[in-house]
């Protein structure tokens, strides 16, 4: 299960710690949208690398705040322009560096992350990408930028909601994106460089809290794009030096000459340079008359474009398999489905769903392969019961827990056949210890009515009169010296609602990093996992 950041002491400004932990949330989930980004690529150039470009321009940005150890905001402005001119990868990752850059200058000046300060600093980083780029064009990232920021200058609010608005601004204008560049309706997709920039402040405002960022298909119907469509042959890139002798306007005008999807972005001497064109080695030699280059990379489009080609043709063969998992509780049910589940069915203990109900829900999904997670010992064979009832492969993996049911769809491969990834996900579920706390409804052997019960594999392992006594002695009886990760999923108990309600775990247990979600679940206040 993947470790989570999340910003403690939130107030109405964000400082340098915390601006770091919310980089690192968008990277994040950059590396987990990745592939997605790449598969939506198709302008300007379908060669299927802007979820790549995006990612690495946005890590060289970060690994440059975390090696320079910025005090104030003003060095950790400084860090970040630096790191993304010099990490800048592809035509969005040049873009991405440029919105940073206009970003920055403002936040740098007023050494200050308050809202109204971040507003300022998103509507600089549009007109510094917009000024950037010779020919904007409506449907791409920049549109994605523009329409973030007007939601910005617009909002008065704390920082939490202040950046779902930018993420859900993000998210409606990449959703908007195929009605204004044909190309990208034609081709069955969203813009691949708007929405690396959506998921960008996703991942942001879910860091914020310590959320995951629930992930989705953006284009499930992608038409291939031909490769006579390539206008170029090469992508060429690389960071200029100017020498002080040297005019850049000149070397700007020639270099439009070479190609398209030009690019020449930098301050004072440096300045990163991007283009599609059929003569790389004459802009180089160009290059080289004006000043010194560094970090040359040549890409072939036609190659390029001809691989992502056939990974489309890859996933569109490979035959999708439908994800069904019990839950009890609205957050389980949102965790379990950003980690793929195709439907849910809600149940839980004392209230347990039959096999009908298990074969109305495979017959919902359209694929004709199945895989179930019960999520409760007292399930698994209503699972079962409802596949024998079906025509289509259903395999149930005997999950008992959600603890169990995350790490099994942790491992879920969609390029994987149903056989694979039914051992893989059984392996995974027999790993994880699962741990629960609850109260006792009747008298039973050394147990009295309403005191707490700890509970791990299903076994009751610890007992006391308070939750807080059941929770310490579950743990000490559950932890073992390799354990590092404690994750729980909060119930209903009104008991839960101040946040300061676990704490004794943290003060007890500092050894293990906790991340606390809200499950809503009943029955069970907790729901744990260790690993």
């Amino acid at each position: 299960m993947k470790k989570l950041l999340k910003v403690k002491n939130k107030s109405c400004k964000v400082n340098v710690e915390q601006l770091t932990i919310l980089l690192d949330g968008a990277l994040r989930a950059l590396e987990d949208f990745e592939a997605e980004i790449n598969r939506l690529n198709v302008f300007p150039v379908p060669d299927g690398d802007t979820g790549t470009n995006i990612k690495l321009t946005f890590k060289a940005m970060l690994d440059e705040v975390t090696r320079a150890q910025p005090v104030t905001i003003s060095d950790a402005a400084a860090a970040m322009i630096k790191g993304s001119l010099f990490g800048a990868r592809g035509n969005s990752g040049v873009i991405l560096s440029q919105i940073v850059k206009g970003f920055c200058e403002v936040i740098a000046v007023a050494n200050s992350l308050a809202v109204p300060i971040l507003a300022e600093a998103l509507m600089r980083g549009a007109d510094t990408a917009f000024e950037a780029v010779r020919e904007p064009i409506d449907g791409t990232i920049l549109t994605v930028i523009r329409d973030v920021s007007t939601t910005a200058a617009e909002a008065e609010c704390q920082p939490d909601i202040f950046l779902e608005k930018l993420a859900l601004a993000a998210r409606i204008s990449v959703d908007n994106t195929p009605n204004l560049l044909p190309v990208l309706k034609e081709s069955g997709v969203v813009d691949a460089g708007g929405y690396g920039l959506a998921v960008i402040f996703a991942g942001i405002s879910a860091a914020w809290s310590g959320r995951e960022v629930k992930a989705e298909s953006r284009g499930d119907n992608i038409v291939n794009v031909e490769l006579e469509d390539i206008n170029y042959a090469y992508c060429t890139e690389f960071l200029l030096e100017i020498n002080a002798k040297s005019s850049t306007h000149d070397f700007a005008e020639q270099l439009e000459c070479l190609g398209g999807s030009t690019l020449f972005v930098g301050d004072e001497d440096l300045y990163r340079v991007h283009i599609h064109t059929d003569e790389p080695g004459k802009v180089i030699d160009m290059a080289t008359n004006v000043g010194s280059i560094s970090r040359v990379e040549i890409h072939n489009l036609a190659l390029q474009s001809r691989a992502r080609a056939d990974a489309l043709a890859k996933h569109s063969s490979v035959e999708s398999i439908g994800l069904i998992a019990l839950v009890n509780g609205g957050g389980i049910e949102d965790v379990l489905k950003s980690l793929g589940v195709t439907i849910t069915i809600r149940g839980g203990q004392s209230a347990n769903p039959a096999a009908v109900d298990f074969f109305a829900a495979i017959n919902k999904i359209s694929a004709s392969e199945i895989i179930i997670l019960p999520n409760n010992k007292s399930v698994i064979l209503a699972a079962e019961q409802g596949a024998e009832l079906s025509d289509k492969i259903v395999k149930v993996v005997p999950t008992r827990s959600i603890p169990e049911a995350i790490a099994a769809l942790l491992v879920f491969d969609s390029e994987l056949d149903i056989d694979a990834n039914y051992k893989a996900m059984a392996a995974a579920s027999a790993t994880v210890k699962s741990l629960a706390v609850t109260r006792a409804v009747c008298d039973a052997q050394n147990i009295k009515k309403g005191e707490w019960l700890g509970i791990h594999g299903g076994r009751i392992v610890a007992v006391a009169r308070n939750m807080e006594g059941a929770v310490t002695n579950l743990l000490n009886a559950s932890i073992e010296k390799n354990d590092e990760v404690l994750t729980i999923f909060t119930g209903d108990d009104p008991r839960l609602r101040e946040p300061s309600a676990l704490d004794f775990i943290m003060t007890a247990f500092p050894g293990l990093d906790v991340e606390i979600k809200k499950g809503g679940q009943s029955v069970y206040p907790l729901i744990m996992s260790l690993e």
